[in-house]
């Protein structure tokens, strides 16, 4: 679609594959994944899937002051998500 602006027919266009070089600011609602099954990769570093694991269903967190194994669990969840993704580094 190079060299051609969207009008009104255009509205919705579907992509299978787009790449985007330089600096890009993406307006109004924009969401990275529509399933599940979606890979996503930030960074450079290789699309993963959507974690899932017991460690993340919030009923494992108490209200207590106390830090319990279930809040550990949940931290290094979250980490792992977070390193997977790309968005935390995970090492020195």
């Amino acid at each position: 679609m190079a060299g051609r602006t969207l009008g009104v027919a255009d509205a919705e266009p579907t992509f299978d594959t787009v790449t985007v070089t330089g600096a890009t600011t993406l307006n109004g609602d924009v969401a990275a994944g529509s399933a599940d099954t979606d890979l996503i990769g930030h960074y450079g570093v290789a699309a993963v899937s959507q974690r899932a694991l017991a460690a993340q269903h919030t009923s494992l967190l108490s209200s207590s002051t106390d830090f319990t194994a279930a809040h550990l669990n949940a931290l290094k969840e979250i980490m792992a998500t977070l390193t997977a993704l790309g968005l935390w580094k995970g090492g020195a």
